[in-house]
């Protein structure tokens, strides 16, 4: 009887996705924006050059911004000396050897200064060098910090942070470009003379360039919750603690009522909707779904994986006397 394929332990990105997301990035993101910098520069009087060019030098300078955010260097190199864990180091060697990685460094950090690294949440967190955790972190269960452990690899294992450099760009050149809008209305303005007309204009493509804004910004928030359900479920192939998983969730995502159990039915409301569309974490719900879909696709493939696992039994209280 022939053996069932065994299931990849890492899901990872190929070139052909990367290049496609890559080319559509470029049109959504640059070709947009710069087609309606012309546009307008064209109506209020100068060359569609003109606009192009300033499209391009804010969007250049939102470039610089972006990759000084996304090395991270300075936050390696400040926190080169920060403490590591020695039990949890030994266990981030074993991860990062089955994901090809050498052995990331595990430094931790005080809370606050997780605010210094263009991240969200207070538990963990990589550059793509090392990975910093916190306070929180060494509070929890070993079963949920090797799941976080996981999690961070697959991040640096799929390159993802270099992916997000481009979609900060965008979402900032799209801001900056809307703030040169709202000043080139008000100069118009100015210059004619309180112009209704040229008001009017003015008004109408700041509206453009922050609607164009607003799409940028749920875009990326897309594509990073895409990289948060891979890094979710290359953590759950490594780990293979479905558990482990679905109480660190519960314990940290408090968008929505329930999530860990499929008979749950939360209500939907006006926070989950804006979270859905543009936070950059799923919300825990979705989050719980596509876990359970990888979960049973694991034990379809390995149904050892649903046997119970001993549990060690509390020690009995002594009686007092």
């Amino acid at each position: 009887m022939p053996e069932k394929p065994q299931m990849p332990i890492l899901r990872l990105p190929t070139i052909r996705t990367r290049l496609v997301r890559g080319a559509g990035m470029i049109l959504a993101q640059f070709g947009v924006p710069a087609g309606l910098a012309m546009a307008a520069s064209t109506m209020f009087g100068f060359g569609p050059l003109a606009g192009l060019a300033l499209a391009g030098a804010t969007y250049g300078a939102a470039f610089f911004r972006a990759v000084q955010i996304g090395r991270d260097h300075d936050f390696d190199r400040a926190y080169a000396d920060a403490p590591t864990i020695p039990a949890i180091q030994d266990r981030a060697a074993v991860l990062a050897k089955r994901v090809g990685l050498a052995p990331p460094a595990v430094r931790l950090i005080g809370d606050w200064d997780f605010y210094g690294l263009d991240m969200i949440g207070d538990v963990a967190a990589t550059t793509g060098t090392a990975i910093y955790v916190s306070s929180r972190f060494k509070r929890m269960p070993c079963a949920e910090r090797e799941f976080v452990l996981a999690h961070e690899m697959a991040h640096m294992r799929a390159a993802d942070l270099s992916t997000q450099i481009p979609m900060r760009a965008a979402v900032q050149g799209s801001l900056f470009l809307t703030g040169v809008a709202g000043v080139a209305m008000v100069t118009a303005v100015i210059a004619t003379g309180g112009s209704v007309v040229a008001a009017f204009y003015g008004a109408t493509w700041s509206g453009f360039f922050y609607a164009h804004h607003m799409a940028q910004k749920a875009l990326a928030a897309k594509i990073v919750r895409e990289q948060e359900y891979r890094a979710d479920e290359n953590a759950l192939r490594l780990t293979r603690d479905f558990n482990a998983a679905a109480s660190l969730i519960d314990r940290l995502d408090d968008t929505g009522p329930g999530g860990i159990y499929e008979e749950d039915a939360p209500q939907p409301s006006m926070f989950t909707a804006l979270e859905k569309l543009f936070g950059t974490h799923p919300v825990r719900d979705d989050r719980m779904k596509a876990l359970r879909a990888v979960w049973r696709e694991m034990v379809a493939a390995d149904p050892s994986l649903q046997k119970p696992r001993a549990v060690p039994l509390a020690p009995a209280p002594t009686p007092r006397p």
